[in-house]
């Protein structure tokens, strides 16, 4: 099983927390990372968490952002996904 929290991702297997993901800022912020009086207006406050069969992950936090973590080597890739503007019904004829 997979967790995510506002510090990174860890996996759990046979009771053992083991952290495959540690969220930190952007280069050239001194700050520690989200301590719980956020500073800035882009927390990473997952809710939902999925995994791709390459590794990769996606997140999607409590205020509908969606969020890409793109395996890259032993190390990840983060992206904020284009949204398009129109809005497409699901399900809906």
């Amino acid at each position: 099983m997979y967790l995510a929290s506002s510090n990174g991702i860890v996996s759990v297997k046979n009771n053992e927390i083991t952290p495959v993901v540690y969220f930190d800022y952007p280069q050239g912020m001194d700050r520690v990372p989200y301590t719980a009086d956020p500073q800035y207006g882009y927390h990473i406050k997952p809710q939902r968490l999925g995994k791709f069969n390459d590794g990769s992950f996606i997140l999607g936090d409590r205020f509908d952002g969606v969020y890409l973590l793109m395996k890259n080597g032993s190390s990840y890739d983060f992206y904020l996904p284009e949204m398009t503007k129109k809005a497409y019904l699901i399900g809906r004829n």
